[in-house]
């Protein structure tokens, strides 16, 4: 019996490493020994509420600020992230297990991580204005919503961004939808009123754009502190 343990546990060790070299994320930027995403969790989290106060807001921003457009690349591949079912499984086993202390970030987990940069960055970051075009097309909803919801943060209410809104506006899924209706609506009125956008989206509320404009008005005052 135990030569039976001691061979499962070199088997688990065994996967844990095969697991380890597939799944480990490329190199990121890093400032003071802490990783880009670390930073970006950080930063989010003490907007959040999160138990962290603003002096650990004032250090992320720092951070970030350092980091600056370096971090375009892997907020791109971030945003770029999908998980297969098996990887998924995977990335949950190593979470959960405790022989190293490793923690791989799930695709979902990124794609918020590459917003939250963007919406640091602001329009700092339009120079990945094309690869963020380029991703509303993707063929996974997650990241088309995303990536819009990027393209928002660094270009708000910027013509360009009128022409990928009108593309998305019969997206096959409905959170697309309402994120194109609710941007249209803020950002360009009398071509929501036009394309008849409360008419074609069952879902638009008023209530949500004024909400919006609420928020995106903080996110502004955020970056610029």
């Amino acid at each position: 019996m135990k030569r039976w343990r001691i061979i499962l546990i070199g088997l688990a060790v065994l996967l844990l490493g095969i697991l380890i070299i597939g799944l480990t994320p490329a190199n990121e930027p890093s400032y003071q020994g802490r990783k880009l995403s670390e930073w970006l969790m950080l930063w989010r989290n003490s907007w959040g509420g999160v138990g962290i106060g603003d002096g650990h807001r004032a250090e992320c921003e720092e951070a970030l600020g350092n980091i600056g457009t370096n971090a375009i690349p892997t907020l791109l591949r971030f945003l770029a992230a999908h998980d297969s079912d098996l990887k998924s499984r995977l990335i949950k086993i190593v979470n959960n297990q405790k022989i190293a202390d490793l923690r791989l970030l799930p695709a979902g987990e990124k794609h918020l991580l590459a917003a939250t940069g963007f919406s640091f960055l602001g329009t700092n970051a339009l120079p990945a204005m094309p690869a963020l075009i380029e991703l509303t097309n993707h063929k996974n909803s997650a990241i088309r919503i995303q990536a819009l919801r990027s393209l928002v943060l660094i270009m708000p209410g910027n013509p360009k961004l009128l022409p990928v809104l009108t593309n998305l506006l019969h997206d096959a899924d409905t959170a697309v939808r309402n994120d194109v209706a609710i941007n249209l609506s803020a950002y360009y009125p009398y071509e929501a009123e036009r394309l008849g956008v409360r008419k074609n989206i069952p879902q638009f509320d008023r209530a949500a754009v004024s909400k919006f404009l609420t928020d995106s008005a903080t996110n502004a005052t955020r970056v610029t502190k």
